[in-house]
């Protein structure tokens, strides 16, 4: 990595840094809870099976967890990871298991943890090769994870990616690959995943490729039309991705095609997109994102067309959002202790439970 890449990776992460201290932690003893016992920052969430939305981790006292029931409005305590940790990624197992990876807390971390539902608990499990935080990380069919992209110690992006195989709770090398950085990645057909974007040289990257679950290989596809890092990738019904977003606000969207390798750009999105959005896909094929402000937009694949949605109640900067089982979508955070639940078939937005502080992703 070149000099001026470095001092890019340093301006971003001290501007992570900055926005993870700004929250105050806050304890809170009670079993049950219309918000969540800690305040957070730099936490993950993630759909369950059942329904529930896990909340683990975050900048102040980032090891407790928390769910959140949809058909009580209710959060309950969950357990506590081992470790501390803020922005890492987050991956639900086939077994129904959360995965927590990587992260930061004073260093980039190579510890990994699995939350266990029917125990509300926690437990170790193998460590990465290579200490990473703001990774991606997708799970194979075969229940295999794979993890890529971030950045390590000494805010180095960490180039080689890593398989974890949960049968033996441990990790191994899948090399090959080329993009660092804030990358992103998204399931294809047959046990591939595509990963794109990230940092080169301190500019954003076009490059795309392939991983094969099956080979354990790494290959070149087409790029993208533009540089993208900080952006949402979303594999579609029909197995196309949707790619948008970027570090600056950008208003451009396309769609990578497997079957044919070739990107095609979508309509302008209304409103630029930059870093600080959320993203989600809803049971109806259409997809979310929001954040950066009060603004909310969908795209729908069968029309190929965005639509400005009606807009949140809060202004929102790195929110987190899920998907509920009646095809409504709660965003949590970013900046503000509140929620929303926003129901598609309406276009509209309703109050959550209220968090005790203010959270957003990073």
């Amino acid at each position: 990595m070149t000099s001026y890449s470095v001092r890019m990776a340093w301006r971003r992460s001290t501007f992570w840094l900055i926005v993870l201290l700004a929250s105050i932690a806050r304890a809170d003893t009670s079993s049950r809870l219309a918000g969540p016992p800690r305040s957070r920052s730099g936490h993950g969430a993630i759909s369950l099976a059942n329904g529930d939305v896990l909340v683990t981790g975050g900048r102040n006292k980032g090891a407790t967890s928390e769910t959140y029931n949809a058909r009580t409005g209710v959060w309950t305590p969950a357990g506590e990871l081992k470790e501390s940790r803020f922005g890492f990624s987050m991956v639900r197992l086939n077994d129904n298991r959360a995965m927590a990876i990587g992260g930061y807390q004073n260093q980039y971390l190579s510890s990994c943890e699995i939350y266990e539902p029917g125990k509300r608990s926690w437990t170790v499990t193998g460590s990465l090769k290579a200490a990473r935080g703001v990774n991606a990380a997708e799970v194979l069919p075969d229940g295999r994870v794979l993890v890529a992209g971030g950045f390590g110690n000494g805010l180095i992006g960490v180039i080689d990616a890593e398989i974890y195989d949960p049968r033996q709770g441990t990790w191994s090398p899948a090399p090959g690959n080329t993009l660092v950085g804030v990358i992103g990645m998204a399931p294809l057909s047959r046990a591939r995943v595509l990963a794109c974007g990230g940092e080169t040289a301190g500019a954003m990257s076009t490059a795309a490729e392939v991983f094969d679950g099956a080979t354990k290989a790494w290959k070149l596809v087409a790029p993208m039309n533009a540089g993208r890092a900080h952006h949402s990738t979303v594999t579609l019904p029909d197995g196309r991705v949707l790619v948008f977003g970027n570090l600056r606000p950008d208003k451009s969207a396309e769609l990578y095609d497997p079957a044919k390798n070739e990107w095609s750009k979508t309509e302008p999105i209304p409103d630029a997109i930059s870093y600080a959005h959320a993203t989600t896909l809803l049971p109806d094929g259409r997809v979310l994102t929001c954040g950066n402000g009060r603004g909310a937009q969908m795209f729908d694949p069968k029309s190929g067309k965005w639509t400005r949605l009606a807009p949140m109640g809060e202004n929102r900067v790195y929110p987190l959002v899920a998907t509920l089982p009646d095809g409504r979508a709660i965003v949590m955070g970013g900046g503000t202790r509140g929620c929303e639940v926003y129901d598609p078939k309406k276009d509209a937005w309703s109050k959550g439970p209220d968090l005790t502080d203010d959270r957003r992703r990073w």
